[in-house]
């Protein structure tokens, strides 16, 4: 189990790996129980952050004896690894949730402003602030080695929201440029850009920037928000024999009276054809 944060003016990604302490804790507080072997897993019995620095470290509890002057080490050396199923207290939440730093991604010139993974966890996707074309790349990372595999161009100004489709094999960037563009997997597993909407005319695209973007779970459709106070879902085109896709376009506008800044969608729970929209604005 990883996962990957930014901090606010920071212009690289950091990559967290889960603790067996953590994931234990976890395991007995699911309704069913139903984790990996997690001694099996070759991860860090539990974490720390040394007082003098800044990223979290694997502090197994092997090396527990190592002289590390930290009131905050003599309180983790008195920390009882092993796990009870009652909730846990507000220390044990403190020193048994803190998961190990193994990587920092560095490839941005500016500050990182979006980023957002595949569906099976391998890929991460980021972009960061930018004012020239140069700047507004989308870098594609490989979770298992922790390094960068491709860089996407198109768009001119800073993308704004990067969205993986849940069958993995489209993404979706949106931009401060006005316009959105859809990147296809391919065969060789690297990304091309297959659709976007610069080519498209006026009145048939967002007139400001694009805060926002989603798919819908089929991943055929997706959903688009901008400060021109609209929410558009753009339907997939296909030819005259509905095998090869075309394009996508706006079949639906939904006008609101506030620039819109977030959309999701999902499955609405009464019906699987239905979804439901949510917006901030």
């Amino acid at each position: 189990m990883s996962c990957v944060t930014s901090l606010m003016n920071e212009k690289l990604l950091r990559g967290f790996t889960a603790t067996k302490t953590f994931l234990k804790r976890l395991q007995n507080l699911s309704p069913d129980g139903s984790l990996v072997d997690i001694d099996d897993l070759k991860l860090p019995e539990k974490a720390s952050v040394p007082s003098l620095g800044l990223s979290n470290k694997a502090d197994d509890v092997e090396n527990k004896d190592e002289e590390i002057p930290s009131p905050v080490v003599e309180v983790e050396r008195q920390f009882n690894t092993n796990i009870v199923e009652n909730l846990p207290t507000e220390n044990e939440l403190m020193l048994g949730t803190v998961w190990s730093e193994v990587s920092k991604l560095y490839g941005h010139g500016n500050e990182i402003l979006a980023v957002a993974s595949s569906p099976d966890g391998t890929l991460l996707a980021s972009s960061c602030k930018a004012a020239a074309p140069e700047d507004a790349k989308v870098i594609i990372w490989d979770t298992k080695e922790w390094k960068e595999i491709q860089s996407l161009s198109y768009h001119r100004l800073t993308v704004t929201q990067i969205e993986f489709s849940s069958c993995g094999r489209y993404l979706l960037t949106v931009s401060r440029d006005r316009t959105w563009a859809v990147f296809h997997r391919t065969s060789d597993e690297d990304f091309i850009v297959k659709f976007h909407s610069g080519n498209l005319s006026k009145g048939f695209n967002h007139s400001r920037i694009i805060w926002s973007c989603c798919w819908v779970p089929d991943s055929l459709s997706f959903i688009t928000g901008s400060r021109d106070k609209t929410v558009a879902i753009w339907r997939p085109v296909y030819d005259s024999d509905g095998g090869t896709l075309l394009s996508w376009e706006r079949a639906i506008v939904f006008h609101e009276d506030d620039e819109i800044v977030a959309v999701a969608v999902e499955k609405s729970y009464l019906s699987d054809e239905n979804i439901v929209i949510a917006i901030v604005t």
